[in-house]
């Protein structure tokens, strides 16, 4: 995004008032994450002086998703936060998300085309647009040539899909020592994200 205080006031428009007071924006990540929510917010604030955006910070992603549900559940749901595309399904199927494709539609402020095509879809529920993105990433697989080469595997090419990913995951998680538990895995995402 460009601009970052335009999307944040596309936000605020889309939660439907026609002249906001005070906005809740519900926030979660670490200290620099929320030093930099905060710093929006101020630039924003200070651009907008009649709109005041109450920052709830919540550190933990997981305390932050069951906040959120909490909050939704109790009728008392931030009027902007953050959501991860996997989860607005749950949410959306429970009509708790407002659709944004109105406020798109008529926004000078920001466009559809602004935002990568696949990134709109993942926030895209029933062929509604219910979130908007805030970022987009992609994730990169790391393997160890050894351990292709001790199974006589072939490393991984271009062309490979989910399914030669989770073949070769399934042959190279083993059982060396024959106590029945894995000795080696091939898919070692909780051990090298937990730091």
């Amino acid at each position: 995004m460009r601009n970052p205080l335009l999307f944040l006031l596309f936000l605020l428009t889309a939660c439907g008032r026609q002249q906001p007071q005070t906005v809740s924006f519900m926030v979660f990540g670490d200290p620099a994450e929320r030093a930099a929510y905060q710093s929006l917010v101020d630039a924003f604030m200070e651009k907008y002086p009649d709109i005041d955006i109450e920052v709830t910070h919540i550190p933990s992603q997981g305390d932050y998703r069951t906040r959120l549900a909490t909050d939704y559940a109790a009728g008392t749901p931030p009027d902007v936060s953050l959501m991860n595309y996997r989860h607005i399904a749950a949410f959306a199927a429970k009509d708790l998300l407002t659709p944004l494709t109105p406020y798109l539609d008529k926004s000078d402020l920001i466009q559809s085309d602004d935002f990568y095509p696949v990134a709109i879809n993942a926030f895209t529920w029933q062929g509604e647009l219910i979130c908007l993105p805030q970022n987009i990433s992609s994730l990169v697989v790391y393997y160890n040539q050894d351990l292709f080469d001790a199974a006589g595997l072939p490393y991984p090419a271009d062309d490979w899909t989910w399914d030669d990913f989770l073949a070769t995951a399934v042959t190279l998680t083993q059982d060396h020592n024959g106590d029945g538990k894995t000795a080696s895995t091939a898919w070692a995402w909780n051990r090298s994200s937990s730091g």
